[in-house]
């Protein structure tokens, strides 16, 4: 049976969702390839305190374009951002939603809507649990590094990037 799900632009209503398949990638999806210190750096627990940042952070930042993923419940399967100018913010989908094509919907969405604004190129720093799949989507290996985590550890990852 096939999984039917829309893409459409984010809403501040979307804030817990959102949250809860962030929380479910990282945690259920990413813990073979992270400690579990990351795992709790990267993605904390959600409360009425994270659901309202994450709220702000839509209605107030204009550099971002946010897309979600939700089926014919509305209920978020998982989300995707470009950062202005050219960068992959993210793209999680909720571990029960995974391997189902969201991902890749949210992803070609993104790349239209870089080639709509003019990009000719994306880069983005990927866990090391999602690289094989930007890889199938055309994305190359530029660099490995980390990335600090906003409570200062740092997070293994590989810069990507694509031409669009």
């Amino acid at each position: 049976m096939r999984n039917l799900f829309g893409i459409r632009l984010i809403t501040p209503d979307d804030a817990e969702g959102v949250l809860r398949a962030h929380y479910s990638a990282v945690h259920e999806t990413a813990r073979s390839d992270y400690p579990e210190t990351i795992l709790n750096a990267w993605s904390r627990p959600i409360d009425a305190q994270r659901i309202a940042d994450y709220r702000s952070k839509l209605q107030t930042r204009t550099d971002i374009i946010s897309y979600v993923a939700v089926n014919d419940s509305g209920s978020v399967l998982g989300f995707g951002e470009l950062v202005l100018p050219d960068t992959l913010g993210a793209i999680y989908v909720a571990a029960s939603a995974g391997r189902r094509g969201v991902a890749s919907a949210l992803l070609r969405t993104i790349e239209s809507k870089g080639r709509e604004l003019g990009m000719t190129m994306l880069s983005m720093d990927s866990s090391l649990t999602a690289v094989p799949f930007y890889v199938r989507h055309g994305f190359r290996e530029v660099k490995r590094g980390s990335h600090r985590l906003g409570n200062g550890l740092l997070m293994e990852c590989v810069g990507m990037e694509k031409k669009l």
